[in-house]
């Protein structure tokens, strides 16, 4: 006999404390297990031996799993494969399995030894993975070149409408997959690859499939080479997403385009397309026929050029009044290029697609002193030219004489503010006729109402009243009711249906109160209709809850102006760490303003107020150009180092915003790449077309962009990687509760395990404890934030606390004297 190796026992001992081991006989009954194996399964092994192995199975396997293994190790050959097993409590676990048969003097297999690891984690990972790619519509394969066979993720089969599980197919099955007029280009793409040198950048294509319905889907698809030792490609990597939403979004961007063109043809009116700044960007055939010019020729050229000179001033405030009210109507003078003078009546809006602002404006020619005359006949008589309405002089003449007069004791006034909200939206994607025909058929369904004796009238742009006189007010109510149906039922316009928007705020009176006053009782029922423009009624009757609401929110709008002439509002800073380096790389920016009179505001209450003041863009530009100067050192001491502004979903949506942020930064002199500007999730969930033109703006200026709050929004990563975003701040709400939430730690790894592939950076927010930083830089996290590290701290405790070093980094002293360790300090 073959005296055993000295290092045999040894062997067997590394083995026996590393690995779960078992050796069952022929007919699977076990006769040795380990104590891992008892430990693992939750078996004593005196329960484990002499039974048989099937107690472990778990039913994740089917039979047809087992019988391949089985008929391996019958034949003598060693099996390995992942196994699921069930413990003992009934818990699950899985395992890395190899089973090698001891053989007899025959060569038959007499033992079975099995060598297994516990896999778990990192099989949950992968499943985690494959589900969060076929939730992004992000997939990969791996093409194996000399077996010619194409390995799928889950989430590419998924892609191709296939139940969501890897498989393996040839390389022309899954060309087969591929639309007929794309299948060349593909395979051109796929040989320029093969044949270029290892060097040589990925390929990238935009293709088509066709799934087993027959629908079609859009993928973006990238590849490159894996080579071996040496330089002989060996394997095709490739990675694949979804980006049909964004290739239809583009069709009807084009035909958005050729309709715009289509209707600004169609108008009469001239009509000049220009932006904030006052320069033409498109023009009609009609604005050729008025100004003499072509297009060509007026595209580029200053607006105010094209009037006289007495009235450029005038002009350039017009345009200032667009800017800040929205719209205008003016009656000026153009210049034709033959140098002869007309008389228009220009109707100019602010129109925001999104990626930016721009001026639409009609030129209508009233030359003809005959059309002046009848213009300005119509506003003496107190009729509205547009309309044939009542005009606001004559609806206050009518309140106070005639309804005074006939009013009775218990008798009550009654106003309706109705403004048709999309009217500049209508104007600009139909163009000014079309906007004309809504407002004249508006005005008709207005004069529908079946209060007897009610007056309509016009008293602004899209501004309209109706006021009755009566005893009841539930027959006001009811009658405005019917009134607001009809007036919400979309309106044909040469086969265009064209839906109108509505917001409706009421005010009654009474005249046992004393006499009314229709002003105040405009101003009453315009709160109520701000009140519905801002949530998702139509209708808002006033109460003095309201009144007392608009009495503090305009102390507080004053209270705003002082502070911003007197500098009470301040930034304050929060540091972020490097977790890994654990070093401080940036700082985020907050506002803060104490008042004198107010105390200490929060900024749940004043950002809110300043976003519907307009006020906020000077608040941020008091507060982001002093947090440059104060952060200039910091900034300068590491190119790495990093400052984190804060905006708001109304500054998304706007263009004056970024004007000033672009002259804080040119007069900070610090570079553009250093300043991070953090949206909210939220806000770009509310429309991701929109916020993907105006990031990538922001992006192409040098900017960085950070998704705040990630997590709380809903959104999905196939719209998250679509957006040009370098890092995701995973919000708090996860991170502080990460050590008592298992599922907020799965988020939070979720997240993180999406992030990367899509080459994303990540910062957790939130963190109060040692142990959520420990987690978060076990899972990969990059950086952080939170009371465990720093609070929020004015900029003198900041340069104090930097100057400490790391010492006070994690669990030392913070601003205030409190202790980072403690959350509520």
């Amino acid at each position: 006999m073959t005296e055993p190796h000295p290092f045999s026992e040894q062997l067997f001992a590394t083995l026996d404390a590393h690995a779960i081991v078992s050796i069952t006989d022929v007919s699977g009954r076990i006769v040795y297990a380990n104590q891992r194996f008892a430990d693992v399964s939750g078996y004593p092994l005196s329960e484990l031996i002499g039974e048989n192995h099937n107690i472990l199975r778990s039913g994740e396997h089917d039979a047809r799993f087992y019988e391949g293994m089985w008929q391996a190790i019958a034949q003598g050959q060693t099996w390995h494969g992942l196994i699921c097993n069930r413990k003992r409590d009934g818990g699950r676990y899985w395992v890395d399995t190899t089973i090698v048969p001891f053989t007899d003097a025959h060569g038959l297999p007499e033992y079975y030894c099995s060598i297994r690891t516990e896999v778990t984690a990192l099989v949950e990972a992968r499943d985690l993975l494959q589900r969060s790619q076929t939730f992004a519509g992000v997939g990969s394969w791996d093409w194996r070149l000399a077996e010619n066979v194409v390995s799928w993720s889950a989430g590419t089969a998924a892609l191709f409408g296939l139940e969501p599980k890897p498989r393996q197919v040839d390389f022309d099955a899954f060309v087969s997959m591929i639309h007929p007029d794309d299948r060349e280009r593909l395979r051109e793409a796929v040989q320029s690859r093969l044949e270029a040198p290892a060097n040589a950048p990925p390929y990238e294509l935009e293709h088509r499939i066709v799934l087993q319905d027959g629908s079609v889907r859009w993928l973006m698809e990238r590849g490159d080479l894996v080579f071996d030792a040496s330089g002989e490609p060996v394997r095709m990597l490739g990675l694949v997403q979804d980006v049909t939403e964004r290739r239809r979004a583009q069709e009807q961007l084009a035909q958005s385009e050729r309709r715009w063109r289509a209707l600004m043809e169609q108008n009469r009116d001239a009509v000049l397309l220009g932006t904030v700044s006052g320069y033409v960007m498109d023009a009609n055939s009609a604005a050729e026929r008025l100004f003499g010019y072509s297009r060509e020729e007026l595209i580029g050229r200053r607006t105010v050029t094209l009037h006289p000179e007495y009235e450029r001033a005038e002009v350039d405030q017009g345009i200032q009044r667009v800017i800040s009210a929205g719209d205008t109507l003016a009656e000026r003078h153009i210049v034709r290029k033959d140098g002869q003078q007309r008389a228009v009546i220009i109707s100019a809006s602010l129109v925001a697609t999104g990626e930016a602002e721009f001026i639409g404006a009609t030129y209508r020619d009233v030359t003809d002193e005959r059309l002046i005359r009848e213009s300005r006949s119509d506003s003496v008589s107190g009729i509205d030219a547009e309309t044939g309405l009542l005009n606001a002089d004559v609806l206050d003449h009518r309140l106070s004489g005639e309804f005074a007069r006939k009013a009775g004791a218990g008798d009550m006034q009654a106003v309706a503010v109705i403004r048709l909200e999309n009217l500049a939206e209508i104007d600009a994607g139909f163009g000014a006729d079309i906007r004309q025909a809504v407002i004249i058929a508006f005005a008709e369904r207005l004069r529908e109402t079946e209060l007897d004796g009610a007056l309509a009238a016009r008293v602004g742009e899209h501004e309209f009243v109706i006021a009755w006189q009566g005893r009841h007010a539930a027959v006001f109510e009811n009658a405005l009711a019917r009134l607001a149906e009809r007036l919400r039922k979309p309106f044909d316009s040469a086969g265009q249906a064209i839906q109108p928007r509505l917001a409706i705020g009421t005010t009654l009176h009474r005249y046992a109160e004393g006499p009314p006053q229709l002003q105040r009782m405009l101003n009453r029922a315009r709160v109520a209709c701000n009140r519905a423009e801002q949530s998702s009624d139509t209708h808002v009757a006033f109460d003095r809850r309201m009144e007392r609401s608009v009495a503090r929110g305009m102390r507080l709008e004053q209270a705003m102006r002082r502070a911003l002439e007197n500098g009470d509002f301040v930034p304050a800073y929060q540091p972020q760490v490097d977790l890994a380096e654990e070093r401080v790389c940036g700082v985020e920016v907050l506002a803060r303003w104490h008042d004198p009179r107010l105390g200490h505001v929060p900024p749940g209450e004043f950002i809110p107020f300043a976003e519907q003041t307009g006020l906020l863009d000077r608040v941020c530009e008091v507060v982001f150009s002093r947090a440059l100067a104060d952060t200039g050192a910091f900034l300068a001491a590491d190119p790495r180092n990093r400052v984190a502004l804060n905006v708001s979903p109304v500054q998304l949506r706007g263009g004056g915003f970024v004007r000033a942020l672009e002259r804080i930064v040119a007069a900070s002199r610090q570079p553009p790449s250093q300043m991070e500007l953090e949206i909210t999730e939220t806000a770009m969930v509310e429309d991701i077309s929109g916020a993907t033109k105006v990031l990538a703006r922001w992006r192409s200026d040098g900017f960085r962009i950070a998704i705040d709050d990630f997590g709380t929004g809903y959104s999905s990563m196939g719209n998250l990687r679509l957006l040009p975003v370098d890092r995701i701040k995973i919000d708090r709400s996860f991170v502080s509760s990460m050590d008592a939430n298992p599922g907020d730690e799965a988020i939070v790894r979720s997240i993180l395990g999406l992030a990367g592939p899509l080459g994303y950076a990540c910062v957790a927010e939130g963190i109060e404890k040692r142990a959520h930083m420990d987690a978060l830089r076990e899972l990969g996290c990059a950086e952080g934030q939170g009371y465990f590290i720093a609070r929020p701290m004015a900029a003198d405790e900041l340069a104090q606390w930097l100057l400490e070093g790391e010492a006070p980094l994690f669990g030392g002293r913070q601003a205030g004297g409190s202790r980072a360790g403690d959350p509520g300090a």
